[in-house]
């Protein structure tokens, strides 16, 4: 192959005609333009030798499917799946080969093969009323994780989000996942109720039914489904749990313990607040009122798992501390400061003020020796190291906001304002807080029966 330069006509290493002066101070070698040719005109018999190929199986493909609509007349979704995708992908293969973007005659004629192919499918699928509706179901793995990420996925608090996760996975996922939406029965459902009643608590039995349930029923809704399984299921009933509260006799020891040491004070608080450790966490000065001794609890301050979407499948991705949201809108509230909660946050406040010469109302209160806020497993730490030291056990950071409702409620303080104060959604909930002991249930008798003397009632 001659190249020529000089304003002529030449060709390139593809074969495509260019003036001379578009080569002009390049360095080719003439062999090697040669041999790269040579290499394009091989890859080319090779296209065409594979697109002869498809082409072949796709006009053959034409009459097979043809000749399965005529003999056979009832398919499963999986079959017919199959020739629809065997007809995509070749179909597919053959646009690839040929790379082109207009319509010629060449592609009109292979869209006139592949329209044939699908009406053919058509057919072959109205002899099977049921597959219509069974196109659009999917994999319980497949809808549970991409209604949990649509429905439940910045909707729901991140801790919520979590648990919903970790529900679905290890237990729907692991026993259902493989199984078609349409193919799982109520008395597999049941069965898996039953199972998971001999392991694990009425709460978390109820949290998981409760997730298969809304999952279900969205499915019934987007038409993927025509009805949910989940019906007429017997489910256990929810036993009122009480933890216990610390004892009156420890609580004053931990109080003293507490009062001596400065790394002790958000137990302090926990306390004599009720709040959630996370809400601990995220106070910051601008919600400490010391005028009106109040806490305004706004946000909160806790690691959080983060997450996404991957091929249908909802991944962590890592974690993080940050600032949330509180768990629930009846969260925000206003708690009044006692005698103590007040004595520990002016004497941080004026210590915080000392160092730095100055509050920012947006700095968090609790703060560790790097100037960053406290988390929930700091302190988790730190409460274990405190018990080991002083030979205590059985206590947890939760355990004293149940400690703070048993002694509202010890102090005759209205339900309704324990409520208030925990910032429960609910009566019921606050009361799964309250422990009443033996002596209280005996004064509760004794009150009854001075109220029947003075009303004149003999049993």
């Amino acid at each position: 192959m001659e190249l020529k330069t000089n304003n002529i006509l030449t060709k390139d290493k593809y074969g495509n005609r260019k003036r001379g002066d578009k080569w002009e101070g390049r360095v080719f070698i003439i062999q090697q333009q040669v041999s790269l040719y040579d290499i394009d005109i091989r890859r080319l018999e090779m296209r065409k030798k594979a697109l002869r190929q498809k082409c072949k199986e796709f006009y053959n493909m034409k009459y097979e499917y043809k000749k399965i609509s005529e003999t056979i007349q009832f398919i499963t979704i999986e079959y017919y799946q199959n020739l629809r995708n065997q007809c995509e992908k070749l179909y597919n293969e053959i646009l690839e080969i040929v790379n082109v973007k207009k319509k010629s005659k060449f592609i009109l004629y292979i869209d006139s093969i592949y329209e044939n192919i699908n009406q053919t499918l058509d057919l072959l699928k109205s002899k099977n009323p049921e597959l219509d509706h069974k196109l659009n179901d999917k994999k319980v793995k497949d809808w549970f994780y991409e209604w949990l990420w649509t429905y439940k996925y910045g909707h729901k608090a991140k801790t919520t989000f979590k648990g919903y996760v970790s529900k679905i996975k290890n237990h729907i996922i692991r026993v259902f996942g493989d199984r078609y939406l349409s193919e799982i029965t109520t008395i597999e459902i049941q069965t898996f109720i039953n199972n998971l009643m001999l392991k694990y608590s009425p709460t978390t039995v109820k949290q998981i039914y409760l997730l298969l349930n809304e999952g279900f029923n969205r499915a019934v809704k987007d038409k993927i489904i025509k009805q949910s399984p989940v019906i007429d299921i017997e489910i256990p009933k929810l036993e009122t749990h009480t933890m216990m509260s610390v004892d009156i006799n420890l609580e004053k020891k931990l109080i003293e313990i507490f009062k001596t040491d400065e790394m002790c004070y958000p137990f302090a608080i926990l306390i004599d607040t009720g709040l959630r450790t996370s809400e601990l966490c995220g106070l910051k000065w601008k919600n400490i009122d010391f005028n009106n001794r109040k806490i305004y609890v706004r946000q909160s301050y806790q690691r959080v798992d983060k997450y996404d979407f991957v091929n249908g499948e909802i991944v962590k991705t890592g974690s993080a501390l940050e600032e949330t949201p509180l768990k629930s809108r009846t969260s925000k509230r206003e708690i009044p400061m006692s005698n103590g909660v007040f004595n520990i946050l002016k004497e941080l406040f004026n210590e915080t003020l000392q160092r730095q010469g100055k509050i920012d109302n947006n700095n968090f209160v609790f703060i560790n020796k790097k100037g960053n806020p406290i988390v929930g497993d700091c302190l988790r730490i730190r409460l274990a190291e405190l018990l080991t030291k002083y030979n205590l056990q059985g206590i947890s950071l939760h355990r004293f906001r149940h400690t703070f409702a048993t002694r509202l409620y010890e102090a005759k303080v209205k339900l309704k304002n324990i409520q208030s104060l925990l910032g429960h959604s609910t009566v019921q909930m606050t009361e799964r807080y309250l422990h009443i002991n033996e002596e209280e249930q005996n004064d509760s008798i004794n009150q009854l029966q001075n109220y029947y003397e003075k009303i004149g009632i003999q049993i």
